[in-house]
């Protein structure tokens, strides 16, 4: 898996050169601009110790890349090299939590969890991989030392996705959803409007204005809360903020199949899934909770995008994954399990050891 990334990886960076050169920096997104400054300013500044500094200059990236400049590697092409490490640490963090639980997990799952759309911003040079990789490792490693460094991660890069994921880790000791759809709307009309307001929350500490209620209880606001949850932005969003019109839109939208499978398999996941683990779903419903919550902050700004729920596409694949496909493991089993005698009293494992002894 790790070879195919690599040279999946190494031939669309190269076409991507050889079709935009050095125009690649603004190609789809003006991030890379801002990294080449945030390089600029390390040059020129160093690095300094502030909370505007620390937020805006993305140190957890931009720090790494202009190390590796000092070896030699150009600014753009060491965001590249970042971001497909991060796309590798995401395999790997997947691989590890399914063998925790001695899954099997087919190649084409890793496809699905490392879908076009990350591969498109790994090769692109975009934070959203590092991002995934910190969802990811937030979400699903046990050690506390990881888990926190995803944190700071996330607070570095985008501070409204590392209070999200706080939210819905918290949420997750408390809530569990299994076969609970009433249950399953509640929380997320209710995170929803919980994240609208922490964006004015957030907009109040930055700016120190008094904010306003949020009208997040809106037809407009549901609109995009429920097109956000199968992954059709594009039908709601600002025709201001995206210049393609939808004859274009629709067609990208086959093509990066994982910005609408994984939402919708992740909600059909939650609201259909058998699985008798208890943890599986915890972990789901302190996702679902994190991606909702999120929702609402982005519904108080113009940017409703696919991008800015990507770094939950990776874990809610594979909790839509494991969900819906642990009843058929469970099955399997039961099948190669032998069956008590109607009546027979269930004995210990322990006791008929003894005394086969």
């Amino acid at each position: 898996m790790a070879l195919l990334f690599a040279t999946y990886w190494t031939i669309a960076v190269s076409i991507l050169y050889l079709w935009q050169g050095d125009q690649q920096s603004t190609f789809y997104s003006t991030d890379q601009v801002e990294m080449f400054s945030n390089i600029e300013r390390l040059f020129r500044d160093g690095v300094t110790f502030s909370i505007e500094s620390l937020l805006g200059q993305r140190y957890m990236v931009s720090i790494p890349a202009f190390a590796m400049t000092y070896v030699g590697i150009e600014p753009l092409l060491a965001y590249k090299f970042i971001q497909a490490l991060c796309a590798l640490v995401l395999v790997i963090v997947v691989h590890s939590w399914t063998k925790s639980y001695g899954y099997v997990t087919p190649t084409w799952v890793y496809g699905l969890v490392i879908g076009p759309s990350i591969l498109l911003n790994s090769i692109l040079a975009l934070r959203d991989t590092v991002l995934a990789a910190g969802v990811a490792t937030l979400f699903l490693q046990r050690s506390v030392t990881l888990r926190a460094l995803a944190l700071m991660v996330l607070f570095g890069l985008r501070p409204q996705l590392g209070v999200v994921c706080t939210v819905g880790v918290i949420s997750g000791k408390f809530l569990s959803l299994r076969s609970k759809p009433i249950l399953l709307a509640c929380s997320g009309l209710a995170s929803f409007g919980v994240g609208a307001q922490l964006f004015q929350l957030g907009a109040l500490i930055i700016s120190s204005n008094s904010p306003d209620i949020a009208p997040f209880m809106s037809q407009a606001g549901i609109a995009r809360l429920l097109t956000s949850l199968v992954g059709l932005q594009i039908f709601t969003v600002d025709p201001d903020t995206v210049s393609l019109g939808l004859h274009l839109l629709i067609p990208l939208r086959l093509l990066f199949f994982d910005t609408w499978l994984i939402p919708i398999g992740f909600l059909l996941a939650l609201l259909l899934s058998n699985s008798a683990v208890k943890a599986h779903w915890r972990l789901g419903g302190s996702l679902f909770v994190a991606l909702t919550t999120y929702f609402g902050v982005a519904s108080q700004t113009d940017m409703t995008s696919s991008r800015q729920t990507l770094p939950f596409y990776a874990t809610a694949g594979l909790v839509a994954w494991v969900l819906l496909m642990q009843p058929k493991v469970e099955e399997r089993h039961a099948i190669t399990r032998p069956m008590r005698p109607s009546g027979q009293r269930k004995v210990p494992v322990l006791h008929h050891l003894r005394a086969e002894s």
